[in-house]
């Protein structure tokens, strides 16, 4: 009979059988894994592995029906028809504060050189739907010539009107986005200097343009006529027309003037940033 192959050794046998890794093996304590190649020490001397990255702690509060920003834009129920494409849609931290939404608005509108084609007055009357089960508040800013006619100067019972809604964002922020809005008017707009100066609505001082004045008067004691006249060359350089009064600066910053001498550090400084020196001729 043919000699038989010997018996192919068991899996415990072949793990146990001598090898070079044999005295490795025996060093390995209880517990321990032996890999490929490992040398004598053994894998549960290594520093156990970092814990996993704790969740965030912050708690946010969820605000009673306030939808998200996507929520709000995709509701279709109220469309927004024929926006101007440069309109201030949001999304907006706050109401009225600085940078939210009626300041947007108003710079917006009472700029001749917008997409709508002209300035125009804006006011907010306040709340206009009260939050509910679906959504949260919402407010209106209309056209300075709503109203019927005859019940007051510019009354012309314009339809322009945009509403906002309050949202809160899945990160916890709460703020407002535009809902919808009416971007038709039934009156001229604004467009000539004189104009913008004879419609009390439209009389904005530019933001960049009242922070210098607020330092020529606070800082440097300016009087209201240097500080006026100083706005109207920053105008001009910019191309924009000049869409202030003297009263309204006399009104917001005549206060603020000091009886002290007139320091150009900050004016200079101010100066020196908007307007690079020239190159002497023939560089």
């Amino acid at each position: 009979m043919a000699d038989h192959a010997a018996a192919p050794l068991a899996a415990s046998e072949t793990s146990l059988a001598p090898s070079a890794g044999a005295g490795a093996l025996e060093a390995v304590p209880a517990g321990g894994q032996l890999t490929a190649g490992a040398s004598s020490t053994a894998v549960a001397d290594l520093p156990p592995p970092p814990p996993p990255a704790s969740p965030d702690k912050r708690i946010i509060v969820s605000e009673v029906n306030l939808r998200s920003p996507s929520a709000v834009i995709a509701d279709e129920r109220y469309p927004a028809g024929e926006m101007p494409a440069d309109f201030p849609t949001g999304n907006f931290s706050s109401w009225s504060e600085h940078g939210g939404v009626v300041p947007s608005v108003r710079e917006w509108s009472t700029n001749p050189l917008n997409s709508q084609g002209g300035a125009f007055g804006v006011f907010s009357d306040g709340q206009s739907g009260k939050p509910c089960s679906e959504h949260g508040a919402i407010k209106r800013i209309r056209c300075s010539h709503a109203g019927k006619v005859g019940s007051s100067k510019n009354a012309t019972n314009c339809q322009w009107a945009v509403h906002y809604e309050q949202f809160q964002s899945t990160d916890g922020d709460v703020g407002f986005t535009l809902l919808n809005g009416m971007f038709q008017h039934n009156h001229p707009l604004k467009t000539a200097p004189e104009e913008l100066l004879a419609d009390a609505s439209t009389r904005r001082i530019p933001e960049n343009y009242a922070i210098v004045a607020k330092d020529m008067a606070s800082k440097g004691g300016r009087s209201i006529a240097s500080i006026n006249d100083f706005l109207k060359s920053m105008a001009a350089a910019d191309g924009i027309a000049v869409s202030w009064t003297y009263e309204q600066l006399r009104s917001k910053y005549g206060a603020s003037v000091q009886a002290k001498a007139f320091d150009m550090t900050e004016v200079d400084k101010f100066l020196r940033e908007r307007v690079p020196a020239c190159q002497p001729c023939g560089a």
